[in-house]
């Protein structure tokens, strides 16, 4: 394994050009930006208006201000008193001691300035570009930054729906339902291959336009028809109890007289459901190869209507492809147009911009201006960086007299959270100029830390690529004063739970079933237990389950609710997705119609209400009790119009 030099915080000299600092979970990532921070105005005599910070989320760029602006505050007062408890802060002050009165001057200087010191998210940092330099990335003035762009792609996919299929024929159609097309079906593909304008799909159909792969599915679907309905009982002999050939189902005369009924309705006649096209798989020339009996030793029969149905699917399946990336294509293609008709622009838009900004022919000029700007950049997270947000940092941080440190942890690059991307680190890695890795982990146990090195450390490509290495730490925190203890004894840190096999496969449904209690329950077990941190009693808080999925984590926490333990749900999932929201949804639809009878049964039947079936179908048929409910109702309603939304929920609640 190639050996990385660990990044000294205090003594490794800060060069020019591009420095990649590896920084596992608990080594100390947002410490070491500090003061990196530090250094530059130290060292490098840089104010604080010339080191950018870009990191990730709002949250977590509040977070580096105060813990920088924290840092520079101590620096000040080491500097000024000579002395502190910070070892790093120490070696700093024995570094440059014939220089400490100048600077303290100079820290001084940078916290009385430090509100003008740029530390943005990435769609910060290039918002400001486009507005501050309006001229050379042609941005406009009076764009609108809108936050959801979900509306527009899901006008301008309905308008693809209806360029498309308006005006085709009754086959392409049937065919489209059939595989579940739909414009809602098309907009997760949009939404989610837009922001990626690098990306390239490899298709089979490159070449072709939905609308030719229409004319081709529709001759292969008419010659098909036309050889069922001159050949049909010469095709119905090969089937049936009579077929010495075959295996169920084609030896059944029950089971093929269905097909032969559904085959009759989609070949046969001029209107049929997209449902009866399945039965055509039945009968490809594969389909029926699969199913010859062995005991028999017979061919299979051989027909022109088979070899057409097998033709027939190759092209289903590209003329289903080809109408997702035509709906691509043409989003693609009109979005920029609309937003500029309506003078939006949206996240991704200002990543887009300034990038098309910089890769165009005044990019130099502009990479120029920002070098000059921001001397120094420090990209926290850079794990999460893609493609493109890589090319923008590499294209303006690049010069001979910048500083460009990313710092990332490229093993969580491997799950591509916020879009990330494992090959944009592996490419930033063999570009940089100085690759570093942070040793000192501050968070775990010393047997935690122990037991993940010897995990990670015995196989050659332990994360599968070989440009990622696992680079062992060693653990320098105050876990170990504060252990983990049941009954007064360290359980072992690192622990793994085997699923006890049968002999057959384990089913997913079953252990998604059976999982999320066992969790639950041991959490009981360490609550209710003598488990403790150092002195003090193991509380809910302290603990936390990872699961892969967003449906697991409801799954935990439903558990860990029916046994009374608290629990918090954070996920990437969208809080209009869940049950509270929609609950809350049929209650508010009640209060806004209460003449809808099946609205308002909903909205009793949620948690809120708490009505049960029975007794809903009770209360209905009770027509003094059910006006009173619908009075009630209506009273909310006239509340709401008279008084405002929060008056109204507030004397529902």
């Amino acid at each position: 394994m190639k050996s990385v030099p660990v990044f000294q915080l205090a003594e490794t000299e800060l060069h020019t050009g591009t420095s990649l600092v590896e920084a596992s979970a608990g080594t100390g990532k947002t410490y070491t930006i500090a003061g990196l921070f530090l250094r530059l105005i130290l060292e490098k005599n840089l104010s604080v208006r010339e080191i950018l910070v870009v990191t990730y989320t709002v949250a977590a760029t509040e977070e580096l201000r105060h813990r920088i602006r924290n840092t520079l505050a101590k620096a000040l007062q080491a500097f000024s008193t000579g002395t502190s408890e910070d070892a790093f802060l120490r070696a700093l002050l024995a570094r440059h001691a014939d220089q400490r009165v100048d600077l303290a001057a100079r820290l001084d200087r940078a916290l009385y300035g430090f509100d003008e010191a740029p530390i943005y998210t990435i769609h910060g940092f290039c918002q400001r570009v486009l507005r501050d330099r309006a001229f050379e990335t042609g941005n406009l003035f009076d764009t609108e930054l809108v936050t959801d762009q979900t509306p527009l792609l899901r006008q301008l996919v309905e308008d693809y729906w209806r360029k498309q299929f308006y005006r085709a024929g009754k086959i392409p159609v049937i065919f489209a339902l059939k595989n579940g097309l739909s414009p809602e079906s098309l907009l997760p593909l949009v939404r989610t291959t837009l922001p990626h304008p690098f990306l390239k799909l490899l298709s089979p159909v490159d070449d072709q336009t939905p609308d030719s792969l229409a004319a081709a599915l529709e001759a292969g679907f008419t010659s098909l028809r036309e050889v069922w309905r001159e050949q049909k009982q010469a095709i119905r002999d090969h089937f049936g109890s009579g077929a010495k050939w075959a295996n169920r189902p084609y030896n059944d005369d029950e089971a093929m007289a269905e097909a032969f009924r559904q085959l009759d309705n989609c070949l046969g006649a001029p209107e049929f459901s997209p449902a009866a096209l399945d039965t055509l798989q039945l009968f490809r020339k594969s389909a029926i190869a699969q199913k010859v009996s062995k005991r028999a030793k017979l061919p299979p029969p051989e027909h022109p209507f088979f070899d057409l149905c097998d033709d027939l699917a190759p092209a289903e399946e590209r003329y289903v492809i080809g109408v997702k990336l035509g709906a691509l294509h043409y989003v693609r293609q009109e979005l920029p147009r609309r937003k500029d008709e309506l003078k939006v622009q949206f996240f991704d838009d200002l990543l887009t911009r300034l990038h098309g900004a910089l890769a165009g022919s005044g990019g130099s000029p502009l990479a120029a201006l920002l070098r000059r700007q921001y001397v120094a950049a420090l990209i926290d997270e850079f794990q999460d960086t893609d493609p493109l947000q890589y090319d923008i940092f590499s294209r303006v941080f690049t010069g001979p007299e910048n500083y460009l440190f990313l710092i990332g942890d490229p093993k969580q690059a491997i799950y591509g959270f916020r879009g990330a991307d494992i090959f944009t680190y592996l490419k930033a890695g063999q570009h940089s100029d100085q690759a570093y890795t942070l040793k000192q982990n501050w968070r775990s146990e010393a047997g935690l830390v122990r037991s993940v090195n010897a995990v990670f450390s015995a196989p050659a490509l332990p994360f599968v690529f070989p440009g990622i290495q696992f680079q062992a730490v060693e653990a320098k925190g105050e876990a170990d004063k504060q252990p983990f203890k049941v009954d007064g004894h360290a359980p072992p840190p690192f622990q793994i739970w085997f699923w006890r096999r049968t002999g057959a496969e384990i089913n997913k449904g079953e252990a998604d079933k059976l999982l999320p209690a066992i969790v639950a329950t041991e959490i009981v077990e360490l609550l209710n237990g003598p488990a403790a941190l150092g002195d003090r009693k193991l509380l809910p808080e302290d603990i936390a389950v990872l699961v892969p999925e967003n449906r697991q984590a409801q799954l935990v926490q439903d558990a860990l609710s029916q046994r009374n333990v608290p629990s918090v749900l954070y996920t990437s999932a969208s809080l209009f997705d869940s049950r509270e929201v929609v609950e809350t949804q049929h209650v508010l639809a009640a209060i806004a119609d209460p003449t809808h009878e099946s609205q308002l049964m909903a909205a009793l039947g949620t948690d809120l209400l708490g009505f049960t079936g029975s007794r809903i179908e009770a209360v209905a048929k009770q027509e003094t009790e059910w006006q009173q409910i619908l009075e009630r109702f209506r009273g909310y309603l006239d509340l709401w119009l008279q008084r405002g939304f929060i008056q109204m929920f507030r004397s529902f609640m």
